[in-house]
């Protein structure tokens, strides 16, 4: 893909092509994609939050470093 053609998208298109392509490498790397319904959902809700501060708060718990740091 070309980054010309995401100068006509909007952020939450963005960041939704990225979780999808996230999404996919999960597949493609053959993980169980249900084992991470949890941080895609709070990936997914991007797209409807009206605060981004909010957002970017409750992803921050589920970034690798303070996932990894629990079973």
């Amino acid at each position: 893909m070309n980054i010309n053609n995401f100068k006509e998208i909007s952020l939450n298109g963005r960041v939704s092509y990225s979780i999808s392509c996230f999404e996919n490498t999960l597949r493609f790397l053959n993980y169980n994609v249900n084992e991470w319904r949890i941080v895609l959902e709070h990936l997914w809700e991007f797209t409807s939050i009206k605060y981004l501060d909010d957002w970017s708060g409750m992803v921050a718990e589920i970034i690798p470093e303070n996932l990894l740091e629990f079973k």
